[in-house]
């Protein structure tokens, strides 16, 4: 939440207003939604659900932010969040909906791969950004079998862990068998 507030803070710049929040909270569930399809009213809903409101108040309070956004917030830094302009200002579900497509891209876009160390071998996980350049992350070499690392590497693979999921699997501690 913590990031995402930032990233919505550089394009509109006033993070305490309560609106920020909300369109934080409302990005959120549309993440958690992903790569489902959503409607808008059902992440307002949800949000409101949580936080005690109306969907209707929820919706309100998005739609105010995203024109806030649109008539005094930075556009340019909005471009380069999203990665393209948008030439006429978005409803709130446009918004939305790229701001969750873009930062749900961005932690998903990973692949994991086998770390090999030294004499005598060990094992470990290091995963990188399939587009762009930048490592992501990286567990120090924890295990001499080659195998069972081989097999969580799949496992990481296969079921499309995110960066964060990744970090906290190694903060909570690695399957036994390693």
């Amino acid at each position: 939440m913590k990031k995402l507030l930032q990233e919505i803070a550089r394009v509109g710049g006033k993070k305490g207003r309560t609106g920020y929040l909300v369109l934080c909270k409302v990005v959120e569930a549309a993440i958690r939604a992903m790569p489902g399809d959503w409607m808008i009213r059902d992440l307002c809903e949800e949000v409101g659900r949580e936080s005690g409101k109306s969907g209707g108040a929820v919706y309100r309070a998005l739609a105010r932010t995203v024109r806030e956004i649109w008539e005094e917030g930075d556009r340019e830094e909005l471009e380069e969040l999203l990665g393209y302009p948008f030439y006429e200002a978005p409803s709130a579900k446009e918004l939305v909906a790229a701001l969750a497509q873009t930062l749900w891209c961005r932690e998903t876009a990973v692949e994991y791969c086998l770390l090999e160390s030294g004499l005598p071998k060990r094992y470990g996980i290091w995963c990188r950004a399939v587009v762009g350049k930048d490592l992501l992350a990286a567990s120090g070499p924890f295990s001499t079998d080659r195998e069972a690392v081989l097999r969580l590497v799949e496992k990481l693979n296969r079921e499309k862990y995110t960066v964060p999921q990744f970090q906290e699997l190694l903060m909570q501690g690695l399957p036994g068998d390693l």
